[in-house]
C-alpha cells in the first residue's frame, strides 16, 4: 500500500483495462518487476482515502477510482496520494461502456456564488491542495445530480444546486442531463439559505398531516421520483429526431408586431405590442386576443392597426407579411389573423404548414408531463423552453417552492389569488422563462403534437415585480370544440 509519498506513472495504451485502478495496478506490477522490489504487495490497495491526480499544475484534476480508463488522456502523468480523510465513498462496480457513450466534465474545488465557504457541504474532503478540479463522468442521458451521486466524492443528498460555467457563467440545473457538459469546467452553487424555521413547531396540524400523508421516507422518495422524471422529460426532448421535428414545426411560428398606424390618433402616445403566433391552416395565424387589449375599448380600432408577421426570425431577419385581425374568442384568449397579399398560397403552405392537423390533447400526467414552448420572448429571436406540466392539485406546492424565501402569508395569499382567478380552471400550468412577447406561442408535447397556446402567467407584482409565479396555456382542442364562440369579422371561415 502507498502511504503519504507520491507514486507517478506515465500513461500509454489504456484500452486493455476497465478502470483507472486497473491501469495503476498493472503499471505497479511492472514497476515492481523492473526495479526488483521484493516484499511489496501484489497490488495497490484501494481505500477511501486514495487520490488519483491526472496532469500537473493549475489544470490538474482528480479522477475517481472507478473512472473508466478509456476516458483517461494518453501521455498524462498519474500521481497517487493518500489523505488522512475520506476522499471517496466506495461505489458499486458498474459496467464500463464504450468511450462515446459517456460525457466527462470538471467540478472546481472552489465553490461558486454564495458557496465559497460551504465546500464542506459539497465534497467529502474539502481541504485538498494537490489538484484544481474533480473530474466527473456519467452515461449520456443521465441527470447531473445522478452523475455526482455515483461519483462517491460528493456528500450524500447534495441539496438542489446549479453548475456555473467557469468561462461563460451559464447555469445548469441539477436535474438537467449531462450531454452538453462534456469538456466544460464548472463551480457548484448552492441555494442561499434564509432564516431557518421548523414548520412542524409553528404548524402542528401541518406536521400531523405530513405524517399521515407521507409515512416513513415516502416524501423523500416522491420528491426523488419527481426529479428523476424531469430528467427523463429533458432526455425525451433531447433525442435528435424529436428536436429535428420540433425545429421543422417551428418554421410555422412567427413574431408579431402590432402598432398603430401613423396619425391614427387612437392613443396619445403611439403604442406597439409584440407577441408570437403560428400558422393554424392556409394563411391564417393563431395568437392571443390579449395582444389587442390596449385598443379594445376604442372605437373602430381594428382599422387603425398595422400587424406584421415575421417568420424565421432567428439569427437574422426573416420573411414579413402584413396581417388582419379576423376573429377572436375572449373567454379562451384566442385571436385569428389572416395573412394578406399572399402571391402563392401553395408555396406559403409548403414553407409554413398549418399546425391544426397535429393538434393533440393535454398530456395525461402521472407525476408530471413534459412540454416544450417555442416563441419570441421579449420580441427577440426564436427560443425554445422545455418544462413540466404542473397538475392542479400540485399548484399550491409549486407556489410554495417558487416563493420559498417569502413569508407564509405571501404564499397563502398568492395561492388564494390563483384559485380565484377565472383562468385557473381552464388553463394548463407550468414554469417557464418565456415571458413578455411570447404570448401566442404553441406548446408541444414530447410527441410533437400541439396541445396549448402559451398565454401568460399569474403576475403579482407585490411578490416578484415583473415576474410571474407560474405560467399557463389554454388547451387548443377547446378552441376547436368551441369555435362557435369565436367572433368572426366579415369573413366566412370554416375550421
Amino acid at each position: 500500500m502507498v502511504k503519504k509519498s507520491n507514486v507517478k506513472f506515465k500513461m500509454g495504451n489504456l484500452c486493455k483495462w476497465r478502470t483507472s485502478v486497473d491501469v495503476i495496478n498493472c503499471l505497479y506490477t511492472q514497476w515492481c518487476e523492473v526495479t526488483k522490489q521484493e516484499g511489496q504487495p501484489d497490488s495497490i490497495e484501494v481505500k477511501e482515502n486514495l487520490i488519483i491526480k491526472v496532469g500537473e499544475g493549475n489544470d490538474s484534476y482528480a479522477v475517481a477510482t472507478h473512472f473508466p480508463c478509456s476516458l483517461l488522456a494518453k501521455r498524462k502523468c498519474l500521481t497517487l496520494t493518500t489523505s488522512n480523510n475520506v476522499i471517496e465513498k466506495k461505489q458499486q462496480q458498474a459496467t464500463v461502456l464504450q468511450r462515446e457513450k459517456y460525457s466527462v466534465f470538471f467540478i472546481d474545488k472552489e465553490g461558486g456564488k454564495n458557496t465559497k465557504s460551504k465546500t464542506n457541504e459539497i465534497f467529502r474532503c474539502n481541504n485538498i491542495q494537490q489538484f484544481r478540479y474533480f473530474c466527473v463522468y456519467g452515461r449520456k442521458g443521465m441527470p447531473v445530480e445522478e452523475a455526482l451521486g455515483q461519483d462517491g466524492r460528493f456528500v450524500d443528498g447534495l441539496p438542489d444546486f446549479t453548475l456555473s460555467d467557469n468561462e461563460t457563467g451559464d447555469l445548469t440545473n441539477s436535474t438537467e442531463i449531462i450531454d452538453n457538459l462534456h469538456g466544460r469546467k464548472f463551480q457548484i452553487c448552492l441555494p442561499r439559505k434564509g432564516k431557518a424555521t421548523n414548520p412542524s413547531q409553528q404548524f402542528p396540524q401541518l406536521k400531523a398531516w405530513m405524517e399521515i400523508r407521507f409515512t416513513d421516507d415516502s416524501f423523500e422518495k416522491t420528491l426523488k421520483l419527481k426529479k428523476e422524471n424531469f430528467g427523463k422529460i429533458q432526455n425525451s426532448f433531447s433525442e435528435v429526431h424529436t428536436v429535428r421535428e420540433l425545429l421543422e414545426l417551428s418554421k410555422s411560428i412567427c413574431l408579431l408586431n402590432i402598432e398603430e398606424k401613423n396619425n391614427s390618433g387612437l392613443t396619445e402616445l403611439k403604442k406597439s405590442v409584440k407577441g408570437t403566433g403560428f400558422v393554424l391552416f392556409d394563411n391564417f395565424v393563431l395568437t392571443n386576443a390579449h395582444l389587442f387589449k390596449p385598443w379594445e375599448n376604442l372605437y373602430n380600432w381594428r382599422n387603425y392597426l398595422t400587424i406584421t408577421a415575421e417568420f424565421n426570425f432567428e439569427n437574422k431577419p426573416g420573411m414579413k407579411y402584413q396581417a388582419t385581425l379576423v376573429g377572436e374568442s375572449e373567454d379562451l384568449d384566442f385571436a385569428l389573423l389572416e395573412l394578406n397579399q399572399i402571391p402563392d398560397l401553395k408555396e406559403l403552405k409548403e414553407k409554413h404548414p398549418g399546425l391544426l392537423k397535429i393538434f393533440g390533447p393535454v398530456p395525461l400526467p402521472v407525476y408530471d408531463s413534459g412540454a416544450c414552448i417555442i416563441g419570441h420572448p421579449a420580441g427577440g429571436v426564436k427560443k425554445m423552453d422545455i418544462t413540466c406540466i404542473i397538475r392542479k392539485e400540485d399548484r399550491k406546492q409549486r407556489v410554495k417552492e417558487n416563493l420559498g424565501s417569502y413569508e407564509p402569508f405571501i404564499v397563502c395569499s398568492t395561492n388564494y389569488q390563483i384559485k380565484r382567478d377565472p383562468s385557473a380552471e381552464k388553463c394548463v400550468t407550468y414554469n417557464s422563462f418565456m415571458y413578455h412577447g411570447s404570448s401566442g406561442s404553441p406548446v408541444f408535447d414530447a410527441s410533437g403534437r400541439v396541445f396549448g397556446l402559451h398565454s401568460g402567467g399569474f403576475f403579482y407584482n407585490n411578490v416578484i415585480p415583473g415576474h410571474s409565479v407560474m405560467e399557463f396555456c389554454y388547451p387548443l382542442l377547446d378552441a376547436v370544440m368551441k369555435r362557435d364562440n369565436m367572433k368572426i369579422y366579415n369573413h366566412n371561415i370554416n375550421i
